[in-house]
């Protein structure tokens, strides 16, 4: 399952993780925002789920009422 990442701050200029039309992130390992080593609190959703295409601007619930 791919989730991604939204942090609580907004990513610096050397931010090499790759974005999400959700906002969201797919973070990578290395980077100065957001890499292992600064491991930092962001909140998470799965890719393409409901969360994900609210917030990508498609917010309607899949197979339901809106």
């Amino acid at each position: 399952m791919i989730q991604h990442a939204i942090p609580y701050a907004a990513p610096g200029p050397g931010c090499s993780c790759t974005a999400q039309p959700c906002g969201g992130l797919l973070p990578d390992v290395e980077c100065p925002d957001h890499g292992h080593r600064k491991n930092p609190a962001m909140a998470w959703h799965v890719a393409d789920g409901e969360r994900c295409l609210q917030l990508a601007g498609g917010g309607h619930h899949r197979g339901g009422a809106a």
